[in-house]
């Protein structure tokens, strides 16, 4: 009976351990941005009716073990197709000489994600903070999470977010562009969509 009880002890004490150690595997796995299947895109539009679709070329990301999940934009790899505007944009909009960055904050429920077959798609509504040229505001948004497979989820946003210029001091940039490209107009509010891919353990 010691024994056998000797036994049954030690195999508890190796199957606690094996899952304790898996647990710590899966918890401690951060999720990282893969930056060449992510996409960041904004809609300008002039003269009242001239809409322009514009990207940025350079993401970095990661969700943390926290479920935390942070996307920062080099606001100097902006994309507009046209130089010149790239660089005013640069340096009269954003002013990356000072503010370099823009970064995205949320908070994703990974557990219901984990618990869910591949293939499948959750809905989560979640506050997403923007900060940008020095400020910083928070939009109550809904993001679609698609599990491709156990180590990759696509995040897209359902519905644009609507950024106002005004919320980060940048209209003056915008009144400058307009003057130096001879416009009419160039609306202050933009939509921007995002789809995110984060990778596991990579």
């Amino acid at each position: 009976m010691m024994k056998r009880s000797f036994i049954n002890s030690a195999y508890y004490k190796l199957g606690a351990m094996a899952l304790a150690c898996v647990f710590s595997t899966v918890a401690s796995a951060n999720w990282s941005l893969d930056s060449e299947q992510s996409s960041v895109n904004f809609i300008s539009i002039k003269k009242d009716t001239i809409a322009e679709v514009h990207h940025f070329n350079q993401l970095t990301g990661s969700v943390n073990d926290k479920n935390i999940a942070t996307v920062a934009i080099d606001l100097n790899s902006v994309s507009t197709a046209i130089e010149i505007r790239d660089e005013r944009m640069k340096t009269v909009l954003f002013e990356t000489e000072t503010f370099p960055l823009a970064t995205i904050t949320t908070d994703i429920t990974l557990d219901e994600v984990n618990a869910s077959p591949v293939g499948t798609v959750t809905v989560q509504n979640v506050d997403l903070a923007l900060t940008l040229h020095g400020e910083t505001k928070s939009y109550s948004t809904q993001l679609q999470i698609f599990k491709n497979n156990k180590d990759t989820l696509v995040v897209n946003t359902t519905a644009p977010i609507i950024v106002n210029a005004s919320d980060f001091k940048l209209l003056a940039g915008i009144e400058k562009l307009r003057e130096l490209a001879g416009l009419s107009s160039i609306a202050s509010a933009v939509p921007v969509t995002a789809t995110l891919v984060f990778n596991q353990g990579k």
